[in-house]
């Protein structure tokens, strides 16, 4: 007989850019804990774990259910910014801009500012070629402006006898669309149309002596060309759409060569890369003075949304709201089950159902099985629809109606003009392998802030910002690294917190009882999910070279409908 063991532990996964807002902010508001177990990789969320203690996921204080029950999504922080003051901060740029021949605009960085504060700015910068030569230059680099012809609307634009004709007559906007005056810039493009259809029909026809298929080339190609021509008595002339175009690029050739910014950005992108955190303090010093008071928006039903300082109190208060399937998405069976997903009355009730929980590469293979049973329990719902069963709200309207069903039973006359007996079985059938269905963690949902210090410790994988790891390091957590390039590694720096961890079982004997439970249940194709063959329960259950018959048996019938037999 060979021993599963498994332990319980609490944790909360984050990447460096939540870390970083959650010491800025003072805390965590209301975060959300997954009990995991020590033996199956938790990877999802972010690259840093944050270790709990125990009492942190006790259900007495806190709601912990057996699946991600879609709380409130943590609101987005916006920031007041004042156009006026985003153009103060651009002063420091002004002059690297006027020797690239180009300026900075306020209005693209005010957006960002507003939308993401100096992350934004920062994202923006990364593509800016003005702010790029200006960083570089910091750095004692001075790079080469490079500078190309200008993008024209019309290919044509370049034309000398275009150019000739629109230079001479400007004014040849505010003419009719039909004016006869119009037929030599006609003519001058249809010289261009030739010499392009020539040079086409020559290429595709290179190496063949044969002028009649030269001439049919080129023909083809005129008439492609010169279709949007208008065809008078006196000759063609261009469409009127395409003039004001012509005109607009004259302006453009006028103005010579332009900055090639695609270009500074290919050049200047080591530099950034090499260099990424003197990047970031850079744009941050440009932008931080013109960022206003932080805030958020809360929604509301016909009114303007309400906006909060964007405070860990007033985040917490918030995200309190609603527990269960608060964000107001379909999430296909994730939502549903959300509503369904049960409440743990103590550790005991968590501990007892641990042998649920596994890999998240198998709770995927679960989760599109139970997406495609939701799918298929649509279709039962056609013929007793009161709407349009073929329109785009049909899908998200008949989750709603099982999510209503779960919470209240029956009444279902918003949705349907008659509940049949089939369809009755149907959707209590679907609701029951949500219920039965495994998961890859347990969710805890906090209902305060908690500050970073309440935490045990934390895994940080190798190559984590420095600065970073001091700002962790002063809170008194311990820290463990861990390399994200060796496989495991992770698991491994989980159990130097085993002082943490809970529920200890063997989970070899437990499955033997939940084998035993599938064998005679009278759904056992359905409640059985994950365990479906020898192979992929062995690999769930036991440790490498253990085998099905080590399973100890609780008693119960010897085969059966769904019973796993050899």
């Amino acid at each position: 007989m060979i021993f599963t063991m498994a332990k319980l532990i609490a944790v909360h996964n984050l990447d460096s850019e939540n870390l970083r807002h959650a010491i800025e902010l003072g805390g965590l508001a209301c975060p959300s804990l997954a009990i995991i177990r020590d033996d199956i990789p938790f990877d999802r969320f972010g690259d840093i774990t944050l270790i709990a203690p125990k009492d942190m996921a006790n259900p007495r204080k806190h709601p912990v259910f057996d699946a991600d029950v879609y709380s409130v999504r943590y609101p987005r922080q916006l920031f007041k910014v004042r156009y006026g003051d985003v153009e103060a901060t651009l002063e420091a740029l002004q002059e690297v801009a006027h020797n690239m021949g180009t300026s900075c605009h306020a209005g693209a960085w005010q957006g960002a500012l507003e939308k993401d504060g100096i992350q934004g700015a920062i994202k923006e910068a990364l593509y800016d070629p003005v702010v790029l030569v200006a960083f570089a230059r910091s750095l004692g680099r001075n790079p080469r402006i490079p500078m190309k012809d200008p993008d024209l609307l019309e290919g044509t634009s370049k034309n000398k006898e275009v150019r000739k004709f629109l230079k001479k007559n400007p004014d040849c906007i505010n003419w009719s669309h039909n004016d006869p005056k119009l037929l030599p810039l006609g003519k001058a493009l249809i010289g261009y149309f030739r010499e392009q259809a020539e040079a086409i029909a020559n290429a595709r026809c290179e190496g063949v002596d044969d002028r009649q298929l030269l001439d049919e080339e080129i023909d083809h190609y005129m008439k492609v060309f010169t279709e949007c021509m208008v065809d008078t008595e006196e000759g063609m002339i261009p469409p009127h759409n395409l003039i004001p175009r012509l005109v607009m690029d004259q302006s453009t050739l006028e103005e010579g060569k332009v900055l090639d910014e695609n270009e500074i950005r290919k050049r200047l992108r080591s530099v950034t890369d090499k260099n990424r955190s003197k990047f970031d303090e850079f744009v941050s010093n440009i932008f931080t003075p013109a960022l206003g008071q932080a805030y958020f928006k809360i929604s509301r039903d016909g009114k303007d949304p309400q906006k909060k300082a964007y405070t860990l109190d007033n985040i917490t208060s918030y995200m309190k709201r609603k527990v269960r399937d608060g964000e107001n998405f379909n999430y296909g069976s994730g939502s549903v089950r959300a509503i369904g997903a049960k409440q743990f009355r103590n550790f005991q009730d968590v501990e007892d159902n641990m042998a649920r929980i596994v890999s998240q590469k198998d709770m995927d293979v679960r989760g599109r099985e139970l997406n495609d049973e939701l799918l298929s329990l649509t279709d039962k719902f056609k013929s007793t629809y009161r709407y349009q069963a073929d329109s785009f709200r049909y899908v998200d309207d008949i989750t709603d109606m099982v999510k209503h069903y779960m919470k209240k039973g029956d009444s279902l006359g918003d949705w349907l003009f008659d509940f049949t007996d089939d369809q009755r079985k149907a959707i209590d059938t679907y609701i029951e392998n949500l219920r039965s269905a495994p998961t890859a963690y347990f969710e805890v949902k906090t209902q305060r802030a908690v500050e970073l210090n309440e935490f045990e410790g934390a895994l940080i994988p190798r190559g984590t910002d420095k600065s970073l790891l001091d700002k962790l390091s002063s809170t008194g957590l311990k820290l463990e690294l861990y390399d994200p390039k060796v496989e495991g590694d992770r698991v491994r720096a989980l159990h130097a917190f085993d002082g943490v961890m809970f529920g200890e079982r063997d989970l070899a004997a437990d499955k033997g009882k939940e084998l035993n439970e599938v064998a005679t249940s009278p759904n056992a194709r359905t409640s059985q999910h994950y365990i479906t063959n020898r192979e992929a329960f062995q690999k769930q259950v036991d440790r490498p070279g253990a085998d099905l018959d080590d399973v100890p048996s609780t008693g119960g019938p010897k085969s059966g409908p769904g019973m796993l037999t050899a």
